[in-house]
């Protein structure tokens, strides 16, 4: 969360470097919807970026789970086969 927290404080002084160059109203207003939009973007990117890390989470846990199952299948496969010799 601190990465998002730095793009939030990034964006925020990006936007007041905007306010203080733009000179007319209009200016002002267009340049602080493009910082906002630029800001919204960044935060669909990050909540993307979380989604993707917890897909893959996800998956490496079934894979890690499916896995532990498959050898314990093994394992009980190779204690059947003792007790039948």
């Amino acid at each position: 969360m601190s990465e998002i927290s730095s793009c939030l404080e990034l964006s925020q002084r990006a936007r007041a470097s905007v306010v203080l160059v733009t000179t007319g109203e209009e200016e002002h207003d267009n340049a602080s919807k493009h910082v906002y939009e630029y800001l919204t973007q960044l935060l669909r990117y990050s909540q993307f970026v979380i989604w993707r890390i917890l897909l893959c989470r996800m998956h490496t846990y079934k894979l890690m789970h499916a896995l532990s199952v498959s050898k314990q299948l093994r394992h009980l496969d190779a204690l059947s086969a003792q007790t039948r010799v």
